[in-house]
């Protein structure tokens, strides 16, 4: 037996105001929030306005490092206040949220992301890059998908305008890679599904892709 699943996600610039509801579906009182220095600065606060007057408790905002790599991964793992969490809050680009993911493998916790820049999908995935600490190239990790993703546009807007270029290619990247990928034909339904998804990446992107990236430079 197989069981599929994705993601929760909550869009807009009040997103945050979902988070007490989302936490308490898992009966969550306690977080750890843990990113990069500046998507927290971007993040944080609209996320403690939020949590004030709720009964969760933020028990540690953590800044993860600069990269995805094991001495991170262990930082993450050996904190008291993300052993004690119910849900650790991951808040950054991909190498922030690639870090928590792994990370809660082994503490076996509930991940919510908070993408603050658009580069890259791993707000969304169930994979993970993880780096030596030279910088090159480790392996990857498996974690569970996120349960929930907060995603601010207003946050993503105001983030340098090389992130959303980055993001525009990426996404463009994932109806080839899907055609490709299942182009052997004789596919069971969820790999049809995911074609099917794959199909509706390029046209938007074709369309407001670049009066999008003019309208975040002009910021």
């Amino acid at each position: 037996m197989r069981t599929i699943g994705m993601s929760d996600y909550t869009v807009g610039e009040d997103c945050f105001t979902e988070l007490p509801a989302a936490l308490a579906e898992y009966g969550a009182t306690k977080v750890a929030i843990i990113g990069g220095k500046r998507a927290l600065a971007a993040a944080l606060p609209g996320i403690e306005a939020a949590l004030e007057g709720t009964d969760v408790e933020a028990l540690e905002t953590r800044v993860y490092g600069t990269n995805s790599t094991r001495a991170n991964i262990a930082k993450v793992v050996n904190s008291p206040a993300c052993q004690e969490a119910d849900v650790l809050i991951a808040c950054g680009g991909g190498k922030a949220l690639d870090t928590v993911k792994t990370a809660a493998i082994e503490l076996k916790k509930i991940v919510f992301t908070v993408p603050t820049i658009c580069s890259n999908c791993s707000a969304a995935t169930a994979i993970a890059v993880v780096y030596n600490d030279d910088g090159s190239l480790e392996g990857y990790s498996y974690p569970n998908r996120p349960a929930h993703i907060f995603i601010n546009p207003k946050i993503i807007a105001e983030a340098p305008a090389e992130y959303f270029w980055a993001g525009v290619g990426d996404a463009l990247s994932k109806q080839p890679e899907v055609e490709y990928a299942t182009s052997a034909g004789d596919l069971e339904h969820t790999a049809g599904l995911g074609l099917a998804l794959a199909h509706t990446c390029s046209e938007p992107l074709f369309t407001y892709g670049v009066q999008g990236l003019e309208d975040v430079r002009q910021d």
